[in-house]
């Protein structure tokens, strides 16, 4: 399994278009809503019971730190999606904002909402042609 903080990047790395999706050679922004509740009755860890097409609710024991938060949300959407294993390995979080500001990597998660934008970076294609 990735490491947590090979799981995350920085928003200077995304080379994103102004609007949502996928233009080009920009990397695909993927905005979601998530609310964090606490519940000590997590027998097989942090888990997301999704509520709609981009929003869901993540469910973990107190003092969770937000990089287990990040892990739970990037598997959990990748289980949804059903990628595959090029693009699950391309898919990060980019940021975790809560009441109006970014949250810190390894700090304990807070309840409540927070909006959530995770990428898949733009895969590099290489072509080795030969141009008569």
């Amino acid at each position: 399994m990735a490491t947590a903080s090979s799981r995350w990047v920085d928003a200077q790395d995304v080379k994103a278009h102004a609007g949502v999706g996928d233009v080009g050679a920009t990397d695909h922004l993927l905005p979601i809503a998530i609310e964090v509740k606490f519940e000590a009755d997590c027998p097989n860890g942090p888990y997301v019971e999704w509520t709609g097409e981009a929003a869901g609710i993540l469910c973990c024991p107190e003092k969770t730190q937000y990089d287990a938060v990040a892990n739970t949300i990037l598997d959990a959407w990748i289980r949804k999606l059903t990628y595959d294993a090029s693009t699950a390995s391309r898919l990060k979080m980019m940021e975790i904002e809560f009441k109006g500001g970014l949250v810190q990597r390894g700090e304990e998660a807070r309840e409540g909402n927070h909006n959530v934008k995770m990428v898949i970076k733009h895969m590099a294609l290489s072509c080795a042609c030969n141009v008569m």
